[in-house]
């Protein structure tokens, strides 16, 4: 089953940033939890979620339109979850450019560049394999799996939360440390995943449509036996955040990851309610013709997560009807 591929990329960035020299434990220690299919607790994100200071935002994060309407099968919210998508696409487009730029600030070892080498690999195969497969999903038709959305819809311009977000996260990327941009996924990996935990086990969902089969649904884990929880990735952004906290600490540093947190909720609220607004026709053309969409390719997970997948024995922890239900399915984050 998959989702945006927002999810996707944490996992596979966060696993290569554990096991650089000096900065937390290697994979093996950190990852000991999610293998044995155990919950950690999540100090570092609890301390942010549970603060009574920022309960404004993450009530408002919790409760957003968008998501609860949609849950339910209302027919205006599953249109604009649609809209939503197209943004979301956008957005991950300046992700990548985010994580262009988040490599600079990459602490590493001179003398042990694989690691440098594998964070480049990481950032460059998101493109093609996250961003374009997100693209392939939108245009496909419901009755292959995918979101049915018209090519045309994509010639549109993006929406002052998408902006706004996507600004947020590039002029971090020039300004903070590497431990604070990952604070910055808590919203849309670890509030996604809490999110739609809380939607899948509330009864008045509606399970037949596409929100809850490309978001609800791809945003947590479902194993074989037991109850559903949250999304590996969100696990694994937890781990890394708790074995890290202490090579990143100060009282200064703690303050200004705080407002990162409420900002990052905020702009979630804000894209999420950009779904509902009028979209804005490009009124102009790219330079030497009319804009050119992206090509639509095989959708395929590229082997190195696929294997990673397996080596945390994630592949049995999805139902098995969804296997290839919106065309990536041998192997989704």
């Amino acid at each position: 089953m998959v989702g945006s591929p927002r999810l996707w990329l944490p996992l596979f960035s966060v696993y290569e940033d554990s096991v650089v020299a000096a900065r937390g434990p290697g994979a093996d220690e950190a990852y000991d939890t999610i293998r044995k299919n155990k919950r950690s607790a999540d100090k570092v994100i609890d301390a942010l979620w549970n603060d009574p200071a920022n309960q404004d935002v993450v009530v408002a994060f919790m409760t957003n339109k968008l998501c609860v309407e949609a849950a339910k099968g209302n027919a205006d919210a599953i249109e604009a979850f649609k809209k939503y998508a197209v943004q979301d696409y956008f957005y991950l487009i300046d992700w990548f450019k985010f994580r262009v730029l988040r490599l600079a600030t990459l602490p590493h070892d001179d003398f042990k560049l694989e690691k440098l080498k594998d964070e480049l690999e990481s950032v460059s195969t998101s493109l093609n394999d996250y961003v374009g497969h997100w693209y392939d999903t939108c245009i496909k038709p419901e009755s292959q799996g995918g979101l049915g959305i018209d090519p045309g819809d994509f010639n549109v311009e993006r929406t002052i939360g998408e902006v706004a977000y996507s600004q947020f996260l590039l002029n971090n990327a020039r300004s903070s440390d590497w431990y604070s941009l990952h604070i910055i996924l808590i919203g849309c990996y670890w509030g996604w995943s809490k999110i739609a935990l809380q939607l899948y086990c509330t009864e008045d969902t509606d399970r037949s449509t596409i929100f809850f089969k490309h978001w609800i649904k791809a945003n947590i884990d479902i194993p074989p036996k037991g109850e559903p929880q949250m999304a590996e990735s969100a696990r694994a952004l937890s781990v890394f955040l708790n074995e890290n906290q202490k090579f990143w600490a100060s009282e200064a540093l703690t303050a200004k990851r705080n407002e990162i947190f409420r900002m990052v909720l905020r702009l979630e609220v804000g894209l999420f309610n950009s779904a509902y607004d009028d979209v804005v026709k490009k009124r102009v053309t790219t330079p030497g013709g009319p804009i050119v969409m992206p090509v639509p390719h095989s959708g395929h997970i590229p082997t190195r997560e696929r294997q990673w997948r397996r080596l945390l024995g994630l592949e049995a922890g999805r139902d098995s009807d969804d296997a290839d239900e919106d065309g990536m399915r041998s192997e989704k984050i």
